[in-house]
């Protein structure tokens, strides 16, 4: 193909720009360039600028931008475009790098040095190699750039669970431990009907019996202990509640479907092929927002968008609207709530992203610090509730308290609406982790405003999840269509709470409903539900 001239393109903006720092990154100015004169090249460079807000990256970690392509058959269909693998066929301004993914389906770009503040790149280039796609080129060929914000969580152990007696809910546990003791000198150590118990250093407890603050040696006590578990690899594990070295879920105390992990046989394996934590991933800044939401259906057939659009409530502010199967979001900045397992993993499918797992969901939230009973994303400080909201004259909302940091506890604001805040609503200056509400690594809303769709371990659909990314195409009615994802709720469970719950669901440890299911479904609205996606990391070269 001898062609030289430059083709321009239709491009859309994925994101709207708005004032509560969040949500701001922005594709603009996108062009198609045919490659030179070599017939046998095969490939196009998009060119685009981007920018978003809020960036940084600091000695433990950095966000980014996943950016990714489709382009538009002469049939009309949008299709995923297949990019280059070799970091040198791309170009960035000074002062960032870049990592595609082995699979083509996208790169993601970020700061090569330590620095904070608004990021402005003006002429990227992205080389598509439209000949593995089976595209041929013509002058009249349309592109779409899009990039969604991501945070880097880096390889390394982490606990699971946080070891509270209180409110329990399916923590997640190391082996399930007693203690009794009836005297100083004299102490007998339980694991599970097994005396004494194994004796490895942890179940080494030392518990001091007090009646009045002197001690009372004449009395027996036995309590349960609780400690979180750690995740030092990916290697298999084990699950259970019956076996000295299975990782527990404290008998399934609390949990709607409480034989998520058996008690009744020994244990059940979590293979080396399911995503647990230890790896690094990508995993999105926030929950997909409703215009994001809108532009992914605008790309679909109209079959496929309509089974994928929900049929939300204004009440619950949900603002997407369809005329003439075109999408728009009167509020594109507030999270997509409506999204249920078949919407939400359609959305990243198509971005060519995975499903988060619940080990994952707990090492995003939590990082490498030691476990406190009852935390929160932020830490274990008691969170700060959204009370109302105000809107300006730009149409734009503000929330008040302006120090709150949580959208919880079911709130009514003044205009009758309840339901789901702009992403990242509390990123308001230069704020800490718990004033953001925000996660070890800086994922914002991991605790409140909608639940978090994970895999779970907790039953045999979600168990045999093998991390594969979508490939950016999906079924004809929309379906993803990614072996051994979950392709249900029973593979699937909710963590973190939302704006419908009180306080303790909001708990990084807490698994209430982290068994989807018929009984999980009773309780969990439809207005409270939203999603977010990883992407497992690739060596940076």
């Amino acid at each position: 193909m001898m062609i030289k001239q430059i083709l321009w393109c239709a491009m859309t903006i994925l994101l709207a720009v708005h004032t509560l720092a969040a949500r701001d990154i922005n594709v603009s100015n996108v062009q198609l360039h045919l490659s030179s004169t070599s017939s046998e090249s095969y490939y196009a460079t998009v060119s685009c600028d981007i920018s978003w807000k809020n960036s940084w990256r600091d000695d433990v970690n950095w966000d980014a931008a996943w950016v990714f392509v489709k382009y538009q058959t002469n049939e009309g269909i949008w299709k995923h475009a297949t990019l280059s693998t070799t970091p040198s066929d791309f170009v960035l301004p000074d002062g960032f790098m870049l990592t595609p993914s082995p699979d083509g389906k996208g790169i993601f770009i970020f700061r090569a040095e330590q620095g904070k503040g608004d990021v402005h790149l003006k002429g990227v280039h992205l080389r598509w190699l439209y000949r593995l796609d089976g595209m041929v080129v013509q002058p009249n060929s349309a592109v779409r750039v899009f990039a969604l914000e991501m945070v880097y969580v880096p390889e390394g152990a982490f606990q699971l669970g946080d070891g509270t007696l209180f409110n329990v809910t399916g923590h997640f546990t190391d082996p399930f431990q007693t203690v009794s003791r009836t005297n100083p000198e004299r102490k007998v150590m339980t694991f599970r009907g097994i005396t004494p118990a194994p004796s490895r250093p942890e179940f080494r407890e030392s518990l001091v019996l007090t009646s009045s603050g002197v001690k009372d040696v004449s009395k027996e006590e036995t309590r349960e202990i609780s400690r979180p578990a750690r995740i030092e690899s990916e290697r298999e594990i084990l699950f259970g509640n019956s076996t000295a070295d299975n990782f527990g879920n404290s008998q399934g105390k609390g949990m709607l479907l409480s034989d998520d992990v058996p008690r009744a046989y020994p244990s059940v394996a979590i293979s080396e092929h399911f995503p647990k934590g230890f790896a690094a991933f990508y995993c999105m800044k926030y929950e997909i927002s409703q215009g994001e939401y809108a532009a992914f259906l605008n790309t679909l057939t109209d079959i496929q968008a309509a089974n994928l659009a929900p049929e939300g409530s204004a009440e619950h502010r949900y603002t997407i609207r369809a005329e003439n199967f075109k999408f728009t979001a009167a509020h594109p900045e507030r999270a997509c709530n409506y999204l249920d397992w078949g919407r939400g993993a359609a959305f990243l499918d198509w971005a060519a992203l995975r499903p988060m797992t619940e080990l994952e969901y707990e090492k995003a939230a939590r990082g490498t610090r030691t476990a406190a009973a009852g935390e929160y994303a932020w830490g274990k400080e008691s969170p700060i509730p959204v009370e109302d909201i105000i809107i300006d004259e730009h149409g734009r909302e503000h929330i008040l308290p302006e120090h709150a940091n949580c959208n919880f506890g079911m709130k009514t604001f003044s205009d009758g609406s309840k339901g789901a805040l702009p992403c990242g609503f509390a990123e308001q200056g230069n704020l800490g982790r718990k004033e953001r509400g925000a996660s070890y690594y800086g994922i914002a809303e991991l605790s409140g405003n909608l639940w978090e769709q994970c895999i779970t371990v907790g039953d045999p659909q979600g168990r045999r999840y093998s991390a594969l990314h979508g490939d950016g195409e999906l079924d004809y009615d929309g379906s993803a269509n990614v072996e051994r994802w979950a392709t249900g709720i029973n593979g699937m469970g909710y963590r973190g709470g939302s704006w419908s719950n009180q306080s303790f669901r909001l708990r990084i440890s807490d698994r209430q409903v982290a068994v989807g299911g018929a009984v999980a479904n009773t309780t969990v609205t439809a207005a409270a539900l939203g999603f977010r996606g990883v992407r497992t990391a690739s060596p940076i070269k």
